[in-house]
């Protein structure tokens, strides 16, 4: 729901706007910031057969009673039940909003499961809007939904406030910056930001950064991100003691706040192994900063190789090695790099252009009604 922040209010100028969520202290501070009416459904993340048939049940009467015109859907969880209530209650239009593919990171019977919820979403929608083009291409390749039913509005995304993500290049700030957290000035500084698990690539990434760090006294890794306990994608704790010990390698845990860190660093990487369209490369490429990163959904829609960053293949720690090696070794490159990348986003992913976007695409499916 946080991608939605701003919309609403726009939105609301020609819809009663309604805002639907499982956390309750959250939803009621979106529904006053956003100025729109709230409902609490109480969905649980993981499948639990019972208590998502008791919220679909919650779905049904309350769209019964609301009779809305337009249901929009998003998250797995969110968006299947969303989906199956408004087209059990024959609401008209029936947007499923794809922020990406859960099922690639899985295998088996599991990964059958989830692409059949996956289907099964996309056949209750009358329409599903993707967040990148590989999404799109891999929900038609796979079989999940017809071509027909299935678009990008612009490039994809919800935005990003250039205003707010800038580029800062002065070398005071960015020496104070780098003081703070422990990262010497002449330091050469690769940054990782996200959830350190296992599908954003954390073990080739530290893996590899390791073998940088045996010929590169000078390299620095600054790991943002909260830490998961208890999940099937955790890290392994060995590779996150190696993450707290290693002595040119600095975590900092999650931050609010994740631009000072951008500003600090010489290169962005995110090595992972699938996004629907990931936010923190475009926020890299906003603040000036390169990528590396790999040949994947949702990465690859942002980084084209030689341009804005470096594309690798997934799950290649020796690919990795050579990236961020090649980064090292031609600094002169980064700031052309860095250049462009700020550029594609301004084109791209603008605030106020794709929010423009998906306005136009809203009022056209409300309106053929």
């Amino acid at each position: 729901m946080t991608f939605f922040t701003g919309q609403a209010r726009i939105w609301k100028s020609k819809f009663d706007v309604c805002a639907i969520s499982a956390d309750k202290p959250w939803l009621e501070e979106f529904g006053k910031a956003e100025g729109i009416r709230t409902h609490h459904i109480p969905m649980e993340r993981d499948i639990s057969l019972w208590k998502d048939f008791y919220c679909l049940i919650l779905f049904i009467v309350f769209f019964i009673k609301e009779r809305p015109e337009v249901v929009h859907g998003n998250t797995p969880k969110g968006a299947l039940l969303s989906m199956l209530a408004a087209w059990l209650t024959r609401r008209p239009v029936r947007i499923y909003m794809c922020h990406g593919l859960r099922y690639e990171g899985f295998s088996g019977r599991f990964r059958r499961l989830l692409m059949f919820m996956e289907k099964l979403t996309c056949r209750c929608a009358t329409q599903v809007i993707t967040v990148s083009n590989s999404a799109r291409e891999v929900l038609i390749a796979d079989g999940i939904c017809y071509e027909r039913k299935v678009k990008v509005v612009g490039y994809g995304s919800l935005g990003i406030d250039l205003t707010h993500y800038t580029v800062d290049n002065d070398e005071t700030h960015i020496a104070e910056l780098r003081k703070k957290y422990g990262v010497k000035t002449s330091d050469f500084v690769y940054l990782f930001v996200g959830r350190l698990v296992r599908d954003k690539g954390l073990v080739e990434l530290v893996n590899a950064f390791q073998r940088t760090a045996d010929s590169h006294p000078d390299a620095h890794l600054v790991i943002v991100g909260g830490k998961l306990s208890g999940e099937n994608d955790s890290i392994p704790d060995s590779l996150f003691q190696v993450i707290e010990d290693h002595p040119q390698i600095t975590y900092v845990g999650r931050q609010s706040d994740v631009r000072p860190f951008f500003t600090l660093s010489n290169v962005f990487v995110l090595p992972s192994y699938r996004e629907g369209l990931s936010i923190v490369l475009i926020e890299a490429g906003a603040m000036g900063r390169p990528a590396i990163t790999c040949n994947v959904t949702g990465c690859k829609d942002i980084i084209a190789n030689g341009e804005n960053g470096w594309v690798i293949p997934s799950h290649s720690e020796d690919a990795l090695y050579a990236a961020m090696a090649e980064a090292y070794d031609y600094p002169e490159r980064l700031a052309e790099l860095g250049n462009t990348a700020r550029s594609v986003v301004r084109e791209r992913y603008e605030q106020q252009k794709v929010w423009q976007a998906y306005w136009d695409e809203y009022k056209r499916l409300a309106n053929e009604q």
